[in-house]
């Protein structure tokens, strides 16, 4: 699902703006309310907080404005509004790129997370490396679901 995305604002930067752009690279930021870990406070306040921040923090606008930004839209998810409510991106929306995935999957991480812990199959949802890797190293089970997520420093975990 990632790498989706990654894919979808290549092919637009690419293919749907004039003149083409090369992509040399994208960064993550994977945390939903659904995310589960214990203490994340709700979207609501963690875009507020990100809010007062950019009040006082022009580096945002200074890589938005010199660079651009692409947004893959996600359901659940007012992209267009957050931007609106947000002056240093609503200044440079001209240089932001909303791109909408139309081929919509539900799939979350905290989803296959869950199918793991239950010894359900999650090929096809994931490489096959990577599922391998999860079972060399006996990741997902049932007992280290829960303490899976005090363990990563807030970043979710990939999979």
């Amino acid at each position: 699902m990632h790498l989706r995305m990654f894919e979808l604002a290549r092919d637009h930067l690419q293919n749907g703006v004039s003149p083409p752009v090369e992509v040399i690279g994208g960064l993550i930021s994977p945390v939903s309310d659904a995310y589960g870990k214990a203490g994340l406070v709700s979207a609501r306040h963690r875009c507020a907080m990100l809010n007062l921040a950019l009040l006082t923090n022009d580096w945002i606008e200074h890589l938005v404005s010199q660079f651009g930004l692409v947004v893959v839209t996600r359901s659940g998810c007012d992209a267009a509004r957050f931007i609106y409510e947000t002056d240093c991106l609503y200044r440079n929306r001209h240089n932001i790129h909303l791109v909408t995935e139309w081929m919509t999957n539900d799939i979350s991480s905290t989803g296959i997370r869950r199918a793991l812990a239950r010894g359900e199959s999650v090929k096809y949802l994931l490489q096959d490396s990577v599922i391998t890797y999860i079972q060399e190293h006996g990741l997902y089970r049932p007992s280290s679901v829960e303490n899976q997520d005090d363990s990563d420093n807030g970043q979710e975990t990939a999979v």
